[in-house]
């Protein structure tokens, strides 16, 4: 039998599990379950990563293992990812419940590898209420993409937040999940339209379930949009979200159309309790009891996963009983939740009280304590019409990591690294040695985020050359540092990701940077926001790709961008093919500036992915990008969030795309602009048949 310990390469490390009476009473607890059955539930024992390391050596190699328990038992990390390598050698296990535990984004990394596994069996994953956040989740989302064997996912209770919008570009190419939990994950107006884009398209999606979100009238708008294309999806649960009349009403008029939709959770919402009925009343309408039994078809099988309501059945005839109810009795403020058969089950099966009777997940505590430290559960209700702000940025170093396609570019630490390097007041400068550099690094990755670089005398002479991947954000870095980094660049010929965000890097350091780029051929992802590069500074990045033909993702928000760069970028773009991703948020570009980045658009056959987000681009920007949109034939998606374009300037993005325009572009991106909910609407359609062509 195939065990873990087979894995541990010390074999004092493998004497010290063994030695361990918790590691070995685990494993005899293990045997003892499996000899029982296929069923191993190991929950609430609070066993912790050396308990998921025993559980894993027993398992290992174990076909007759089906189902595996191991929530609530402070697990972390490292236990996560030996149950990881557990995934990839066990092809029988198809359900895994690690709810409650304290697994962080290296854990969840370790899950998303197992599951992008060609070969991965599993079928149910519980993923609640861990601490792997939006980082993690995105991991999560990309494996989704790959993964063609999961039918549940649950990931309740987790701050998944801007992470949604992979997950829902996940569903357009997914054929294989059927149920998607995504309760208390922070979920907006924003995030929720990327579903609406993909429930258009999606085949295999039965339930949506997102309580307890900040989903407003956009997000319903997005929805009522898709269910007039879906035919697939039978349970869409909305419990606790932000929609009030106008968003409620878009959805019921959807209902005329959709044929699949079978039950419907719109309760604590604030939408009036007259329009509650007139939507029950369609509901019950279009699925009654008698003209659902004429059809053959049995009136229990609603597909919810909430299987502690007697009145139906399971999703897959039998689940495990942690997989119950998802929802408290209770709301955040301590209010009944409303007795309501606005939960719209047709004919009798309208009120569902037995719903709300169990806790989530039947766990060990009181649903007010958790409640108290779920901070993004309390929100205010918004009203019919949603006001955007443009976010005031605190300090620099606030922006989000970037990704690429979902896929996150930097190699992600559970735990902040604490630098063992000092500098004492009145020392002298060190230099970094091979000790300092070799402790940050993990195989090909070279971690040095926050190290506070520039407070040294630079060298990266001690880097090995098989270096592919360089993290040197907020670092301190400035342009005679950059001298370094340019040697490094010639020298190195494997990196492929440097990282050079949120340092002080001016124009003369870009020019370094861009003198090097010229010349380089083996980095692919340069990322430099939040510099002091100027206008200068970028113009020179955008010259230097003119020659480049390895580089394909060039980040540099937060960075001044002119007609002046502008015009240097559409020129370096004429030519070049490779760049895919170019993202230009928060670099003040004005309208003047979107003539040339039109033609950037017009003439460029390569990019895939343009992020214009966050400038001040109006409807007079917004119609020459449209041109430049309407001749192009490679672009997927475009950012425009966050900048003021109105409806006059959507509507000209609207006819530039389909027929006689632009038939690739999927994704755009206009949230935080002033445009109403009619023309979101016709570019959402526009951009579905987009994507619906393009799977033709």
């Amino acid at each position: 039998m195939d065990t873990l310990v087979e894995t541990i390469a010390d074999p004092e490390d493998t004497y010290a599990l063994f030695s361990n009476p918790e590691f070995v009473k685990v494993m005899e607890r293990c045997n003892i379950e499996l000899e029982q059955g296929g069923t191993v539930d190991l929950g609430g024992e609070m066993m912790g990563d050396i308990g998921a390391e025993a559980v894993v050596s027993a398992i290992m190699g174990e076909e007759s293992c089906t189902d595996l328990n191991v929530e609530m038992n402070e697990i972390g990390d490292e236990g996560c990812e030996a149950i990881a390598k557990l995934l990839f050698r066990n092809k029988s296990l198809a359900t895994l419940n690690m709810n409650n535990n304290k697994i962080g984004a290296k854990g969840a990394r370790a899950i998303a590898e197992a599951l992008s596994d060609e070969h991965c069996s599993l079928k149910v994953l519980e993923f609640e209420q861990n601490e792997f956040k939006t980082v993690g989740a995105r991991t999560l989302a990309v494996a989704l993409r790959n993964n063609e064997s999961l039918e549940i996912l649950c990931l309740n209770w987790n701050k998944i937040a801007s992470a949604g919008k992979i997950f829902a570009k996940a569903l357009r190419v997914n054929e294989t999940l059927r149920i998607l939990s995504l309760g208390y994950c922070e979920l907006n107006d924003s995030t929720f339209t990327a579903f609406g884009l993909s429930l258009g398209i999606n085949k295999s999606l039965e339930e949506l379930s997102v309580p307890w979100n900040l989903v407003g009238d956009g997000g319903a708008s997005s929805i009522s949009v898709a269910l007039t294309l879906n035919n697939t999806l039978k349970v869409l649960n909305f419990y606790g979200n932000a929609i009030t009349d106008k968003g409620a009403e878009s959805i019921h008029v959807a209902l005329g159309t959709n044929t699949s939709l079978k039950q419907l959770i719109l309760t604590e919402n604030a939408i009036s309790e007259p329009l509650l009925q007139k939507i029950e009343s369609t509901m019950n309408r279009r699925y009654s009891y008698s003209e659902y039994l004429k059809e053959g078809k049995s009136i229990k099988k609603t597909y919810s996963h909430h299987d502690n309501n007697d009145d139906m059945e399971s999703y897959n005839g039998e689940r495990t009983n942690s997989y119950a109810s998802s929802y408290y009795t209770r709301s955040p403020n301590g209010r009944e939740s409303r007795a309501s058969s606005y939960h719209f089950y047709p004919g009798k099966y309208g009120s569902l009280r037995k719903l709300y009777e169990k806790q989530i997940m039947e766990r060990k505590f009181t649903g007010e304590a958790e409640w108290e430290t779920a901070s993004f559960a309390s929100k205010t209700t918004i009203g019919s019409k949603s006001t955007f702000s443009r976010p005031r940025v605190e300090h620099p170093r606030s922006i989000p990591d970037a990704s690429v396609g979902g896929k996150s570019l930097i190699s992600t630490k559970s735990k902040k690294l604490k630098s063992k390097i000092t500098l004492k007041k009145g020392t002298e400068k060190k230099k970094l040695t091979r000790e300092d550099i070799s402790r940050h690094s993990k195989g090909n990755v070279l971690d040095l985020h926050g190290q506070r670089i520039g407070e040294f005398d630079l060298s990266f002479s001690f880097i090995g050359s098989s270096t592919k991947e360089l993290n040197l954000e907020l670092n301190e870095i400035g342009d005679k540092e950059c001298i370094q980094i340019g040697k490094l660049l010639g020298r190195n010929k494997k990196l492929e990701l440097l990282n050079l965000k949120n340092n002080l890097i001016g124009k003369k350091g870009a020019q370094h940077i861009a003198k090097c780029l010229k010349k380089n051929n083996s980095l692919k992802t340069l990322l430099m926001q939040q510099n002091e590069l100027g206008v200068e500074g970028v113009t020179d990045i955008a010259n230097s790709i003119r020659a480049n033909r390895s580089l394909e993702n060039l980040y540099l928000d937060w960075n001044s961008v002119n007609i002046d760069a502008a015009q240097s970028l559409s020129a370096s773009l004429k030519a070049n093919t490779s760049l895919k991703v170019l993202h230009l948020s928060y670099c003040d570009i004005d309208d003047t500036a979107t003539t040339a980045l039109a033609m950037m658009i017009k003439i460029n056959k390569g990019l895939v992915d343009l992020v214009l987000a966050w400038n001040h681009i109006g409807n007079p920007g917004a119609k020459n990008l449209a041109e430049g949109l309407r001749h192009n034939s490679t672009l997927l998606s475009l950012g425009l969030s966050g900048n003021s374009i109105g409806n006059k300037g959507a509507h000209h993005i609207n006819q530039s795309l389909g027929p006689g325009g632009n038939q690739t572009i999927q994704d755009l991106e206009l949230d935080g602009n002033e445009v109403g909910e009619q023309v979101l609407a016709r570019i959402q359609k526009s951009l579905i048949r987009n994507a619906k062509r393009k799977t033709k």
